[in-house]
């Protein structure tokens, strides 16, 4: 029985394809098995390439604030655009959770680092025009000490996947130039300014996991001094030994200071005694020929706002024509204004007194002298009624003689009649 197990026990069980397992044959079993586990293994196991770690995904956003070339200081309800741009990749829609604008800084990098708040003022109010957020209301609040304003929407707002058409945001405004910058952002001729705006918005992963971001854009304005109109016209027509003076009415400028100069040429100057020539520098006075006349007389008047200036009185002493010519300085926000050459309201005709006719250019009045100084009588344009002040003291003197001589003839008369008389008598 033990020869019979000994037997069993030495003799390997044959396999189907007839080789042995124990032996060489075990050893070869297992060789391959663990080659397959090996390949196993390496397939799940990192690369032995040098690693490279792709970028997290974040929310990236294109800003730009699209503004006018260029604008006049004073013009109001100027429209004024802001864009913004889904440019995310590997996230799903964004939603915008802050936007702000700062219309005015005066320094050029790509930040606002230098704001000048008073430059530009925006709308209380934006609109939605296109994209996600069309028909959208935005509130606009501010500006903060630093000139920057909120943009606040009425309702969430969601841009969808870059390349779709709901992939933006475009937001509508107005704003009002209120005043000429003090730093200029450009090198550029001029004064510019330029806006910043910056958005941020929050979104998901394609493995749900939260991300946010953003980003900043800017623009550049030209800002224009404003123009204003300076209107004058000179005083009536006086005799040597009366006052003349000039009014400069200023409109169109935009709270403008600075100075209106009254100059006054004369008598019987025909030429243009100054040539004005306006400086291409914004805020600087009239540049005048270096050969023209000095002015025989010179008035100044500090500039408050629009309206009427009045120049101090002169009293010529030589009879002739006279001409004034007044030139306002201009600021920082209005240009400067100078009068055309010769106008003809600004040249007052001065007599001797004496018979003589004065005409006034601008009016056609005609004044005319009596002699020995009687008041002058005056007369309207041809075709209208004259007038005539009569000298009071003169006129009641000459009518006391008149009536003295008719009574003395009347007396004379009476004792006439009765020697007369007397004489038939006898």
């Amino acid at each position: 029985m033990l020869k019979e197990l000994r037997i069993r026990l030495g003799r390997p069980p044959a396999i189907p394809c007839g080789r042995p397992i124990g032996g060489v044959g075990l050893i070869r079993a297992r060789s391959v098995v663990g080659s397959m586990l090996g390949a196993v293994v390496l397939l799940l196991a990192p690369a032995s390439v040098p690693h490279v770690s792709a970028q997290a995904p974040s929310v990236v956003l294109e800003v730009t604030p699209i503004f006018p070339f260029a604008a006049i200081v004073g013009q109001t309800n100027i429209p004024g655009r802001l864009q913004i741009v889904n440019a995310s990749a590997g996230v799903g829609p964004v939603t915008l959770t802050g936007i702000t604008l700062n219309p005015a800084c005066g320094d050029p990098t790509e930040s606002c680092a230098d704001p000048e708040p008073g430059v530009l003022q925006l709308s209380g109010t934006g609109a939605g025009s296109a994209g996600a957020c069309l028909g959208t209301v935005f509130a606009i609040s501010g500006p903060d000490a630093d000139g920057r304003s909120v943009l606040t929407p009425s309702a969430p707002v969601t841009l969808g996947q870059p390349a779709r058409l709901d992939d933006r945001c475009v937001i509508d405004f107005t704003f009002t130039v209120l005043s000429q910058p003090t730093k200029d952002a450009s090198p550029d001729g001029g004064f510019q300014t330029r806006q910043f705006a910056t958005a941020t918005g929050s979104a998901f992963t394609l493995l749900l996991q939260p991300v946010s971001g953003g980003d900043a854009g800017s623009s550049t304005t030209s800002i224009i001094p404003r123009t204003p109109v300076l209107t004058t016209r000179a005083s009536e027509p006086v005799f040597v030994g009366e006052s003349i003076s000039d009014v400069a009415t200023l409109s169109g400028g935009q709270g403008p200071t600075g100075e209106i100069t009254f100059d006054l040429y004369g008598p019987d100057d025909p030429t243009c005694p100054v040539p004005v020539v306006l400086d291409p520098v914004p805020g600087s006075r009239p540049l005048a020929s270096a050969a023209v006349d000095r002015p025989i007389f010179t008035s100044t008047r500090v500039v408050i706002g629009n309206g009427d200036h009045v120049s101090d009185l002169f009293t010529p002493t030589v009879p002739g024509t006279y001409t004034w010519y007044a030139t306002y300085s201009g600021d920082a926000n209005n240009n400067a204004a100078g009068p055309t050459c010769n106008d003809a309201q600004e040249t007052v005709v001065v007599s001797l007194r004496g018979t003589g006719t004065m005409i006034n250019p601008t009016s056609g009045t005609t004044t005319t002298s009596t002699p020995g100084g009687a008041t002058p009588t005056t007369a309207g344009p041809p075709g209208s009624p004259s007038t005539t002040t009569p000298a009071l003291g003169r006129t009641g003197s000459n009518a006391a003689a008149t009536s003295g001589l008719a009574l003395l003839l009347v007396m004379v008369g009476a004792h006439l009649l009765a020697l007369t008389l007397r004489r038939n008598e006898r």
